[in-house]
């Protein structure tokens, strides 16, 4: 089924304009095998002002030259560059070989100058996209750029508006904020109202792979401009915690949650607030899935609210989950609010935003411990944003609450439906080796683990004096009641979360039942020229992972070496063996086949564990 709902609460108040939340979860369908894809008009819009000079323009030139040879001779693509002023360096043509080819020689000579008319040179790509639209082809402009819009047309409210305009006319817009100076409010704000991606580029390097995620998204779509359409009784008004764009329609609600790729999940909130009835009355309310403004497939989804006394209302149970998933998506939204301020040096109004927001979710869920330990975060971080920040500290926290809200993981990335679901999530330290690890599952013939990466922004644990300390039992317990505050053990069954820090009695890992949370630890493993921290995690993944079908380490491990992924690895000679050579005992083969998992997905999984240690070690396998 396309899409589920689920309602905090079912009963609504007499004579009273209640709210109530209803979560939504979409999962797009599977792109048919040897379907053709929509076609594509592509805006490529690139910031050739002064500060992009040196690194950033070359690899800015580089992810341009790389985004239209990616493309096929049906779509077509626009070039254009700005700085104080506009150029299409090449119009909408056919992304025929002999027009790739020239515009990428043009691309190749363009240098950075000038000042930034960031609206000019969006409002050109997006006029070459319009003027390729079709019924079969999908217009997107991706809009790089490393500053402010200093030039030309330059307040944020309406360059957004303008881009909602845009996404209505079917031009779709995604942007990429680079380095320490971009405006995040305005690059932000465009992507959110124009039904695209923001991503936050950190450094020059990352240029070419953050373009050739989109791409690669762009190219895989199988729905195409979604909408979640709500329908209800006359005076009922729907808005979106998470800020996909909403307008009304003949009498229904459109929720506009952009275009999904083949088997992404999405998850989303909608506050709705019904009209005054009598008591007794049902209150019926339907969601369906559409895509281009037709029905998407599946069956909608019917939710009825029945009409209730204050009594009968003020007894009755609530879903303790949507009110926690409330209470997530309220702090992340007001967080971003409140760092825009920052940024905008209004220090008062930034913190007074975020303690706003800690006293509403105690009103909103009284009692729930959950949401008050969200709301103690909120006041933690009011106290944050009341001062200046650093700009770099400040982007990273902005596009982490950002990806948040708007369900992806990190670097902006989709979250695809896998055959198990877990998370694997640290600091920032080991990030590469979490998205090394993810892309080596998500490249593997046989698909076992999405293992999408995600990280803490900020670290929840304060810094000991020795980094060599070991995690002690409370810290371990706030970690795995932290993660379990971020995501929903129905939509994440088990997560793993890295640390470089040793863990007790140095084990390699600790695994906290309560909670489905492993803590699992780099420290003394992963030294130069020893166990690769990507081939780790991805075994760690997979030893964790397979608790969802029943497959539990402590009882596969056996306390002999036999060259097994489930020998005891209590060295880190042990554990480079086990990981370099990554096979199955005849003991642990017959367990996981007796489970459907042997021969797959075991072997792929096996096959990326030794290639990721193979690879380290300076050849595979």
């Amino acid at each position: 089924m396309p899409i589920r709902a689920r309602a905090d609460r079912s009963l609504v108040r007499a004579g009273a304009r209640s709210r109530r939340v209803v979560r939504v979860d979409v999962t797009a369908p599977e792109a048919a095998q040897g379907a053709e894809r929509p076609r594509l008009a592509l805006s490529l819009v690139l910031d050739r002002s002064g500060s992009m000079e040196g690194k950033k323009i070359e690899l800015a030139r580089e992810a341009a030259v790389s985004a239209i040879r990616s493309l096929g001779e049906r779509d077509r693509f626009a070039v254009v560059v700005y700085d104080h002023r506009v150029d299409v360096l090449q119009a909408a043509v056919d992304a025929s070989a002999q027009s790739v080819d020239a515009a990428a020689r043009t691309i190749e000579r363009v240098e950075a100058l000038g000042s930034t008319d960031l609206h000019g040179g969006w409002e050109a790509g997006c006029r070459e996209a319009f003027g390729s639209i079709s019924d079969q082809r999908l217009a997107r402009v991706l809009l790089l750029s490393d500053g402010l819009a200093n030039h030309g047309l330059t307040d944020r409210g309406e360059i957004a508006r303008r881009a909602s305009e845009r996404r209505l006319s079917g031009v779709t817009t995604s942007t990429f904020g680079i380095g320490a100076d971009y405006d995040e409010g305005l690059l932000s704000s465009m992507a959110e109202a124009g039904g695209g991606n923001f991503r936050y580029v950190a450094t020059a390097g990352e240029i070419p792979r953050y373009v050739s995620d989109e791409m690669s998204e762009v190219l895989a779509l199988s729905l195409p401009e979604a909408e979640i359409e709500v329908r209800g009784p006359e005076g009922l008004e729907v808005e979106c915690p998470n800020e996909f764009p909403v307008r009304r329609v003949d009498g229904a609600f459109h929720v506009a949650i952009g275009s999904l790729v083949s088997e992404q999940r999405l998850s989303l909130l909608l506050d709705v607030r019904f009209p005054q009835a009598p008591e007794g009355d049902a209150l019926p309310v339907r969601l369906g899935l559409r895509s281009r403004g037709e029905p998407a497939g599946g069956e909608p989804v019917d939710l009825v609210f029945t009409v209730a006394g204050h009594e009968a209302n003020d007894r009755q149970p609530a879903d303790e989950e949507v009110q926690r998933e409330r209470a997530r998506v309220e702090e992340k939204r007001s967080l971003r609010k409140a760092l825009e301020l920052n940024r905008d040096g209004d220090y008062r109004g930034a913190a007074a935003v975020a303690v706003k927001a800690a006293e509403q979710l105690l009103l909103y869920a009284p009692g729930n411990p959950e949401v008050e330990a969200i709301s103690g975060r909120l006041g933690e971080e009011a106290e944050k944003v009341s001062r200046e920040m650093n700009p770099v500290t400040r982007k990273l926290l902005h596009a982490g609450a950002y990806y948040s809200i708007k369900g992806r993981a990190v670097r902006g990335t989709t979250v695809i439906r896998s055959r198990f679901r877990t998370m694997t999530t640290a600091r920032l330290d080991l990030i590469p080796a979490l998205e090394e690890a993810a892309e080596a599952y998500r490249a593997a013939p046989v698909q076992s683990f999405g293992g999408y990466p995600d990280l803490f922004v900020e670290w929840p644990l304060p810094e000991p004096p020795d980094a060599r300390a070991p995690l002690t039992a409370s810290d371990e317990d706030l970690l795995a009641s932290e993660v379990r505050v971020l995501w929903r053990p129905d939509q994440i069954p088990v997560t793993v979360v890295f640390t470089s820090r040793p863990l007790a009695g140095a084990a390699p890992w600790h695994w906290h039942e309560d909670l489905c949370v492993a803590i699992a630890s780099t420290a003394g493993l992963c030294a130069p020229g020893g166990v690769s921290p990507s081939a780790f995690v991805a075994y760690q993944t997979f030893l964790h992972g397979l608790r969802e079908r029943g497959i539990v380490p402590e009882e596969m491990t056996h306390p002999e070496d036999r060259g097994c992924l489930y020998d005891p690895c209590t060295t880190r000679e042990g554990l480079e063996r086990a990981l370099s050579t990554a096979t199955f005992c005849d003991e642990c083969r017959q367990v996981l086949e007796r489970a459907g998992l042997f021969p797959e997905p075991a072997l792929s999984i096996a096959d990326v564990i030794r290639s990721l240690a193979g690879a380290a070690a300076g050849g595979v396998n």
